[in-house]
């Protein structure tokens, strides 16, 4: 799942930027899973990390946030 997460931020990121013919090489997500500690085992949060490459200009990253943010 957390997987899953990272890559499908990741594709719309990419999406994104290919329709705006700009680069997005060397983009990364880090997921973090937390497990509940009591009760039945099942996921808690998933916190996710995303780094851009350098260069890109404010603009870009503002709307990166916002894609990543609908992407879930």
């Amino acid at each position: 799942m957390a997987t899953a997460l990272g890559t499908c931020i990741l594709t719309v990121m990419g999406i994104t930027a290919k329709r705006r013919n700009w680069s997005v090489t060397g983009a990364e997500a880090s997921v973090e899973k937390i497990m509940t500690q009591t009760g039945a085992r099942k996921i808690e949060t998933l916190r996710v990390w995303i780094t851009l490459p350098q260069g890109l200009s404010e603009d870009q990253i503002q709307l990166f946030r916002r894609v990543a943010k609908t992407a879930r």
